[in-house]
């Protein structure tokens, strides 16, 4: 298993502040966590796979049902730090509204995804080591409602078709960024 001192804390880039005065929730996962292992776990055999495919795979896991990870205070503290970046958010290919860069801008979050508690647990019913994603931007990857609500996925993309835009998925993120920082220069930090 990957110890806490293994995982990574990045800095985040210039104008993705993460909350430095301490004000915003601090994650804990004796409060935060409330791990409850799904009622049903799939695996690959059960969904066709023969045993000789299977057994070339470091898991032979598909998918569970839902299974609750927050506890109620951390359902709270996760939608309070969601709430306060939510202006961050923005349309992407096939996304009326995404949260990207969240582990940049909440250390809430941030700590949520690099939980060593966490990462156990679902390491366990994964049926393999896991560990949180290397790219710090692929953790804490957040959509939201559309505030559109007849927006769909299928009108974002037929949208992005009609005018041949094909944006990268960081895209946003980066158009964010920029317009974070022109603003940091016109107002100051």
């Amino acid at each position: 298993m990957l110890r806490e001192e293994e995982i990574k804390q990045c800095e985040p880039p210039e104008g993705f502040g993460l909350d430095t005065e301490g004000t915003n929730p601090k994650f804990d996962a004796q409060v935060h966590l409330q791990l409850e292992k799904p009622t049903r776990r799939v695996i690959l055999q059960d969904l066709g796979y023969s045993d000789d495919h299977c057994e070339k795979l470091s898991t032979t896991f598909a998918q569970t049902n839902c299974f609750r990870v927050l506890s109620t205070k951390g359902m709270e503290a996760l939608a309070a730090e969601i709430d306060r970046i939510e202006d961050y958010a923005c349309e992407s290919a096939r996304i009326p509204r995404v949260l990207r860069g969240g582990t940049f801008r909440s250390r809430f979050i941030s700590d949520l995804c690099k939980s060593p508690d966490l990462t156990a647990f679902v390491s366990v019913i994964a049926g393999t080591e896991l560990i949180p994603h290397p790219m710090e931007i692929m953790n804490g990857h957040i959509n939201l409602a559309p505030q559109d609500k007849t927006r769909t996925v299928h009108t974002c993309m037929s949208e992005q078709s009609r005018h041949h835009q094909q944006p990268t998925s960081d895209q946003c993120m980066s158009d964010r960024f920029e317009e974070n920082r022109l603003r940091d220069n016109i107002f100051g930090s």
